[in-house]
């Protein structure tokens, strides 16, 4: 019956497109958020009902930032919808792609590892892994060391099946493979490591934990995907669990009352953890070997699949290591731990998704969520289930339009990133120290010409504001280079060089508000400029004498090639004094 019930499933299994798990997984690597959406809800339900005020409005914010506010580790609990919400074009949502690629390689391997197959296929499979990992460390390098352990994690796996093998043979191939693949992710980009300087390198002992609950609160749904996979796998193989410890009780004269007491206490021990600063990490290594377990009960019991079973737990073994990782160490000259917490939880959020992907398929594959013959013990479960998957889909229905109405009417927008301007009211510092403001539409009609008519990467001159504020939009729009941008992830990470950011903010300032043309023109040919901008912002934000010399430097070659409303853009080509 057992035989026939597994073969039953191998065919359901067939039956139904793996494609559901692609989907699945996809959706909660790039659409879920976690459960702090959930509750704002039944928060605001609560206050509308009980305490008869309003709903109140949903913080699109606060779900980034799950550790209590005012956290000495300064902690960022990002997923990847807030970070395509905000916008927040940075290194740690750019790899998303290149990081899922490079794990799909990854198993690729893994899965293919003791196939008989040609040299060049086998090794060429692995010289394409090694160059998608090996970008990663130039992408974003928190996903270098991942990507590099679950690559060798893989090959050293993989051999394991190679059973026609010596074992030790097995071991050097897998660690062989390794080696290639960090060689050549290293050697293809060779001329950036020879030429990148780093300035934060190395670990600390981490001086912060995680209190469990909020651990719990980020990863919900996850884990307890996790959970249910590791019951059913149980049930399936342990079917008589029960039977068998009786029996061997009673084959040993040992009490079944003290084979509970010791159960109960072992527990109890365990339960000691969860109370100290020790809790996240006792309880992620505990669902690792639990993750670990399972699979190999899969591997007993299951077929041709159990290659598929073995990756997915090796994705939550590898998540749950970074969730206590980031509780024993912080990178140097982290704030708190600031990024350690932030790049190290998105890469957990996708490794726990994707496999979370597939263990639902699979439990839906195999009948788990059939509702015949429901007992009530699993209407709870499925209940649970029901109400985690919903609840982390309340982030992005609730929390796109409170984000994108952030700041500006956006009633009248759709997909255009730059209609916003048309009707947007802004506000800057002016010469003053007021607040005025500022005139995006004529600013959204000369980047529309830039873009239209510019060719190239030719170098720009803008005004410059404090972080956050209008300044810096051109070279953000056009996508052209300019003497000065966003400048604190530079002081931040290249602090050696902070003075050269300073120096260019100061520089900028002075070209502005100078009345020199010899200082504005040493200006433009030293930093290769090649169009100023003159806008509403920088109108207001620089004296008018300062703004006045471009009309008169036509001889030294710096022309207006468009004037608009506020707006006017000004073509330098270098003339020989």
């Amino acid at each position: 019956l057992t035989l026939s019930a597994r073969k039953g499933e191998a065919a359901a299994l067939k039956a139904r497109s793996p494609l559901a798990a692609g989907i699945v997984g996809g959706t909660l690597v790039a659409v879920a958020g976690n459960i702090d959406g959930l509750v704002q809800l039944v928060e605001g339900a609560r206050r509308a009902l009980l305490d008869d005020v309003p709903w109140g409005t949903f913080d699109f914010w606060r779900s980034s930032r799950m550790f209590e506010p005012g956290s000495q580790g300064n902690e960022i609990t990002e997923f990847p919808f807030f970070s395509f919400l905000f916008a927040d074009l940075h290194a740690h949502m750019i790899v998303i792609p290149f990081a899922i690629l490079a794990l799909a390689l990854t198993v690729a391997v893994f899965l293919r590892s003791s196939a008989e197959e040609p040299f060049a296929q086998r090794w060429g499979r692995l010289a394409i892994l090694g160059i998608a990992v090996g970008a990663l460390r130039i992408i974003n390098a928190w996903d270098f060391p991942t990507q590099l352990l679950l690559a060798g994690g893989a090959a050293l796996v993989g051999e394991m099946f190679a059973a026609h093998r010596p074992l030790m043979a097995r071991i050097a191939s897998g660690l062989l493979k390794w080696i290639f693949v960090a060689a050549v992710g290293y050697i293809v980009y060779l001329p950036f490591h020879l030429n990148f300087e780093l300035f934060n390198n190395g670990v600390l002992r981490s001086d912060f934990s995680t209190p469990l609950w909020r651990y719990f609160a980020v990863h919900s749904v996850f884990l307890f995907v996790l959970l249910s996979w590791a019951f059913w796998e149980f049930k399936e193989r342990f079917p008589s669990a029960r039977t068998r410890i009786e029996a061997y009780a009673t084959a040993n004269q040992i009490p079944i009352w003290l084979i509970l007491f010791v159960g109960v206490v072992l527990m109890a021990v365990a339960a000691t953890f969860f109370f100290t600063e020790w809790a996240t990490i006792v309880y992620v290594m505990l669902m690792a070997g639990l993750a670990a377990l399972a699979a190999f009960a899969a591997v007993q019991s299951r077929g041709a699949e159990k290659r598929y079973v073995i990756a997915a737990a090796g994705l939550m073994v590898m998540a749950m290591g970074i969730g206590g990782g980031v509780d024993i160490f912080t990178v140097k000259d982290d704030i708190g731990r600031m990024n350690t917490v932030f790049k190290f939880y998105l890469q957990a959020w996708w490794l726990l998704a994707l496999a979370s992907g597939y263990f639902l398929w699979l439990m839906w594959s195999a009948g788990r969520f059939s509702l015949r013959r429901l007992s009530f013990p699993r209407g709870i479960w499925m209940t649970g289930m029901g109400l985690l998957l919903i609840g982390v889909m309340m982030y992005p229905i609730f929390g796109t339009n409170v984000r994108i109405r952030d700041r500006f009417d956006t009633s009248e927008t759709g997909l255009n990133g730059m209609a916003y301007m048309d009707t947007a009211v802004h506000f800057e510092r002016s010469l003053s120290g007021q607040f005025e403001p500022i005139a995006l539409d004529d600013d959204r009609v000369a980047l529309e010409w830039m873009q239209r008519n510019i060719e190239g990467s030719p170098v720009i001159v803008e005004g410059i504001t404090d972080l956050y504020r209008w300044g810096g939009r051109v070279s953000i729009y056009t996508g052209l280079p300019a003497v000065i941008g966003w400048d604190w992830h530079q002081r931040q990470q290249r602090v050696n060089y902070a003075w050269a950011v300073t120096q260019r903010r100061t520089e900028v300032d002075v070209f502005y508000r100078s009345i020199s043309i010899s200082l504005a023109r040493d200006f433009l040919d030293k930093y290769d400029v090649k169009y100023v901008y003159i806008g509403d912002l920088e109108r207001k934000t620089y004296p008018e004498g300062g703004l006045e010399k471009f009309e008169n430097m036509a001889t030294l070659g710096l022309e207006p090639v468009y004037s608009q409303g506020t707006v006017t853009i000004y073509e330098y080509t270098s003339v020989t004094p």
